[in-house]
């Protein structure tokens, strides 16, 4: 929580010193409120995203095959981290062309900058979609 009211207030510092056509004081109010409600939004969807990885891995196959049948007879199992490479290149790319795409700014090089980072995550997400299909097809372990 504390995190969050440290957040808040950065944020309140920006918005102030960044807001010049801003009429009231009013405005600036119901915006902050919605920059800390959507903050708060997120921290809930990381708590909940994050137990349901604990329960994902939790009933992971490999944990409950193990306790039963001899590890040598069970097949090799195939590793899930080229996957959660392709996910998080994916979710770096959606994060960059959130910011380009909601930061509506009018200058020039603030635009530029901004166009880059979206092009970038654009390649990583390009990079992080070919790897997992490599390293599955040319893996050297049998799965079957």
């Amino acid at each position: 929580m504390i995190g969050i009211q440290n957040l808040i207030t950065k944020f309140k510092s920006f918005i102030i010193n960044a807001e010049t056509n801003a009429s009231s004081l009013k405005e600036r109010v119901l915006r902050l409120d919605v920059i800390k409600k959507c903050l708060q939004n997120l921290i809930d969807q990381h708590d909940t995203i994050k137990k349901k990885f604990a329960v994902w891995v939790s009933n992971d196959p490999m944990f409950a095959i193990s306790s039963i049948i001899d590890y040598p007879l069970v097949l090799v199992y195939v590793p899930r981290w080229p996957m959660i490479v392709h996910l998080l290149s994916a979710c770096f790319c959606m994060g960059c062309s959130t910011i380009y795409h909601l930061a509506w700014i009018e200058s020039a090089f603030y635009s530029d900058l901004l166009a880059r980072i979206d092009y970038g995550g654009i390649s990583i997400l390009i990079a992080g979609s070919c790897y997992p299909p490599i390293f599955y097809i040319f893996s050297c372990k049998p799965v079957f």
